[in-house]
């Protein structure tokens, strides 16, 4: 997917994507993006998809039971310009959002907005579940089952400038063997995985006994999918 698209035929450049992925519980989780945008052309619309590989939940992983009334969605910037939200696809592995911008956004507006949605947590909450799924071929993405561990994943089909992807997980829920990667054409590139494995952060708080897991990569590369992947404890290791 997109692996056609250049500078010229964009409709816009991505100067940040600021994705945050908050596990509040077994089962709920809240998703949180802000983005910051060039256009390169006049636009009318923008289309946003949403994947889950993970089959969860009574195969209810990414489906929002309430529609848009799910989705808190802002715009920033420009003000003067209205925008309507409109979800033509809810399924359980895949959403898909677009936007439509009254007036037309004209070619060199900066684009700034942001939403968050709350819906069932479609990631495996613990290790024995992980393996569970991979047994019943219950998850569709092959890294993640080759690395035995769950996460998320980017593929840039824009031309961007920054990526930030962000992990909160709950008091007690301690994560292990953090594996930054990156694929190409359903094979790793170790240079730029080795590049992005010096821009991981994890923060450990004692006092909270939460962990914070974050990765802020300048210049991913065009048709490149970034991995952010992690091992979820054992339902004994759950404080």
């Amino acid at each position: 997917i997109g692996l056609k698209i250049t500078l010229t035929d964009a409709p816009l450049k991505y100067k940040t994507i600021d994705f945050t992925q908050k596990i509040i519980s077994n089962q709920e989780l809240i998703i949180q993006s802000q983005l910051t945008a060039i256009t390169l052309k006049n636009i009318e619309t923008h289309q946003h998809t949403g994947l889950s590989y993970y089959n969860r939940n009574n195969n209810q992983s990414m489906f929002l039971e309430n529609g848009l009334n799910d989705i808190d969605f802002r715009l920033f910037n420009p003000k003067e310009v209205s925008t309507k939200l409109q979800l033509f696809l809810n399924e359980p592995s895949q959403i898909k959002l677009r936007i439509l911008f009254e007036p037309t956004l004209e070619t060199g507006t900066t684009l700034s907005y942001g939403y968050r949605r709350c819906h069932k947590n479609y990631v495996f909450f613990t290790y024995e579940e992980l393996e569970e799924a991979i047994k019943e071929e219950r998850i569709s993405n092959l890294v993640m089952i080759k690395e035995r561990k769950v996460g998320e994943c980017f593929e840039i089909t824009m031309p961007t400038d920054n990526l930030k992807i962000t992990f909160e997980f709950p008091t007690g829920y301690p994560i292990k063997n953090v594996s930054p990667i990156v694929m190409r054409r359903d094979e790793i590139n170790v240079a730029e995985t080795e590049r992005i494995k010096e821009l991981l952060l994890k923060e450990d708080d004692p006092f909270s006994k939460t962990v914070k897991l974050s990765i802020n990569i300048p210049e991913p590369r065009l048709t490149y999918s970034y991995f952010l992947l992690y091992e979820p404890p054992k339902s004994k290791e759950i404080k």
